[in-house]
């Protein structure tokens, strides 16, 4: 049996660098200010963050929610792949989120698959905010 959380925050990673040989996985001075901010976002209590897994090309966004995570004193799951974001959805059906708040963070051309993905999140009745504001 599917729980179901209150409200799933989603949000892409802060800014990355431009395309350069070998590319930088991690985020610009801007986007690492970008990140700090977000711990001012009037979020409600959250129950957990996620992020996508760091890999070679990418550490963003973990270093997007690593700010906010630090400030609430929460630790972070990121263990799911970049491309494998639909195995997240057990986690967010869990009966620990039941009711719950809670962020996601993730590249912002998969992030974009969580509306597109209606049949297999159609489980989750739990308000979805994709597009947040936050900045420097």
């Amino acid at each position: 049996m599917p729980y179901h959380p209150d409200t799933i925050f989603i949000i892409r990673h802060a800014e990355r660098p431009p395309d350069s040989t070998p590319p930088d996985p991690h985020l610009t001075d801007k986007g690492r200010a970008r990140a700090a901010a977000l711990v001012g976002y009037p979020f409600p209590a959250l129950a957990t963050i996620f992020a996508a897994k760091n890999s070679p090309k990418s550490a963003r966004p973990v270093e997007t929610i690593t700010p906010i995570a630090n400030a609430r004193g929460l630790v972070p799951s990121a263990n799911i792949e970049d491309g494998d974001f639909l195995l997240l959805v057990p986690q967010v059906l869990s009966r620990a989120f039941k009711d719950k708040n809670m962020l996601i963070c993730w590249h912002h051309e998969k992030s974009r698959g969580w509306q597109g993905q209606q049949s297999a999140l159609s489980p989750i009745r739990g308000r979805m905010v994709s597009s947040i504001e936050f900045g420097c």
